[in-house]
């Protein structure tokens, strides 16, 4: 990455974090950046270009902050702009309305989209299965939907995705999403053997 990258991409972490501020992740109350930094680190790992890093870092202000497309569009170009829009959610929708629209977004959008869906929910999952891990099933009460339409969900998207499990840079990250969904949604089965 050269310089002129680099200080794009700082500038889009402290415009993030400031975005962010007094934000808090649900379950584990971590200061809100953590999640879009990781989800930064999950996009590096799988190689991805300049603005799907920065959309990386920036997919939620939209969605969860005064942040306007405005706003990113001046700073960061229109490419940066069109991904984190995608990616948005309308809060004035229900939770089943938003998340049928994503899911939507998912099966017809570009690779980067997928990636930058796909980085987002492998970071949100690993929080989800930490925190079950924690709270075991009292963790559904943080959410405004149920267990099984949030399992309804996750399995959607990882349909939605699967075109990211035949590219050499993102099939690691589609199996984590895999493994991550079934460690939390598939259960446990005991064994009845004496």
């Amino acid at each position: 990455m050269h310089y002129e990258e680099r200080q794009l991409l700082h500038k889009a972490i402290q415009f993030a974090t400031e975005a962010h501020q007094g934000q808090k992740r649900k379950g584990s109350g971590l200061d809100y950046i953590c999640h879009p930094l990781e989800v930064l680190q999950i996009l590096t790992q799988c190689g991805a270009s300049l603005p799907v890093l920065i959309a990386g870092v920036l997919h939620d202000t939209i969605e969860d902050t005064t942040v306007t497309a405005r706003q990113i569009h001046d700073t960061f170009g229109p490419q940066v702009t069109a991904l984190v829009l995608h990616h948005s959610e309308d809060k004035g929708k229900t939770w089943k309305e938003r998340k049928t629209a994503a899911i939507h977004e998912a099966q017809t959008g570009t690779l980067d989209c997928k990636l930058l869906i796909a980085a987002d929910k492998v970071s949100n999952l690993r929080s989800t299965a930490a925190d079950h891990k924690r709270l075991g099933e009292n963790l559904w009460q943080l959410f405004s939907a149920g267990r099984d339409e949030i399992r309804w969900y996750y399995h959607s998207m990882l349909d939605a995705l699967q075109e990211l499990k035949h590219h050499p840079h993102s099939a690691d990250l589609y199996a984590e999403m895999e493994q991550l969904y079934h460690e939390i949604f598939t259960p446990v089965k005991v064994s009845t053997a004496t």
